[in-house]
């Protein structure tokens, strides 16, 4: 029964341990994959003036967060490629450092999370603020279109949205000489513009979600993402650290196996003595035909047993 125990959870550890590895892999990938799409986004030819997502992209984020995010997505790549390596050998010094440099950038990550979910508030707000001035220069239907302009129409056609709080936000800034209902030409898909009678944005036509509540939205969904990934990057140091093979082991575990307690084995390490195979039998262990005669004695094999002479 112990036998049956034994063998039962050594299966269950083996079965565990690929399921470990190969989720470690999946990650690892995952990773890398996720590094080099950031790579060909960066090298995109369209540029957007602003990030509707709720986090940086690699369009619209200055200088200094591009270089540090350029930093890490390069730390990223190399991380995963030592650990896809470390996961395969189960070699503890790579899974080591694999495990260190990705709880190292979790809890990093952590902390910015932390610090944007602090300023929330106050991000919405500088937005609301921003986008509002923007509002009162904005340029209807006109050819040479201001700064102001290309960010209300970069924002509402990336994000489908119209107003900051619905449609009924232009309402208020709508030039007198245009129709009643009419809507800058963003707010509506391209095919519905196409489709109406004067080629341009009208209500019923128009985006149904005002910006401020969508930039809100985004901003918490890039939020969830993010904590998802700090999550899933402690579990993988956590992994790596249990599948690492303990120093000196090989793979066939021949280094690092218990010596035995019975057997030949056993009885040879502890009366120093070799296994009846392979060893000289002892004096006291030899027949009576295997005995040599003493060297002061003359055997005589003609002669009678001893019992005869008289």
């Amino acid at each position: 029964m112990a036998k049956f125990v034994s063998s039962l959870r050594e299966y269950l550890i083996s079965i565990l341990l690929i399921i470990a590895r190969a989720i470690l892999f999946i990650f690892c990938i995952r990773v890398a994959i996720g590094s080099l799409i950031f790579f060909f986004a960066c090298n995109k030819p369209e540029e957007t003036s602003s990030s509707s997502s709720g986090g940086p992209t690699p369009e619209a984020i200055n200088s200094p967060e591009k270089l540090s995010l350029y930093i890490q997505h390069v730390l990223l790549l190399v991380i995963s490629a030592i650990g896809i390596y470390g996961t395969y050998k189960r070699d503890l010094r790579y899974l080591q450092f694999f495990a260190l440099v990705i709880a190292s950038l979790a809890v990093v990550n952590g902390v910015a999370i932390y610090h944007d979910y602090r300023e929330q508030d106050s991000e919405l707000a500088r937005f609301r603020m921003g986008m509002s001035f923007a509002e009162l220069k904005y340029g209807w239907y006109q050819t040479g279109a201001n700064e102001e302009t290309l960010a209300w129409d970069t924002l509402q056609e990336k994000t489908e949205c119209c107003g900051l709080k619905n449609a009924s936000d232009w309402d208020y800034l709508r030039p007198t000489h245009l129709a009643k209902d009419t809507l800058p030409g963003s707010c509506c898909p391209s095919q519905a513009r196409a489709e109406s009678y004067d080629g341009r944005c009208h209500h019923e036509d128009a985006y149904k979600v005002g910006c401020l509540t969508l930039f809100g939205q985004l901003k918490r969904m890039n939020r969830t993402n993010r904590i998802t990934v700090v999550v899933q990057a402690l579990i993988a140091a956590l992994l790596a650290l249990c599948i690492a093979k303990p120093p000196g082991k090989s793979s066939t575990g021949g280094a690092g196996r218990r010596p035995p307690t019975s057997g030949c084995p056993y009885f040879a390490r502890v009366h120093g003595v070799g296994c009846a195979a392979n060893r000289q039998p002892q004096p006291h262990e030899l027949t009576i035909n295997q005995e040599k005669a003493p060297s002061n004695v003359i055997v005589i094999k003609s002669a009678p047993p001893p019992s005869y002479i008289p």
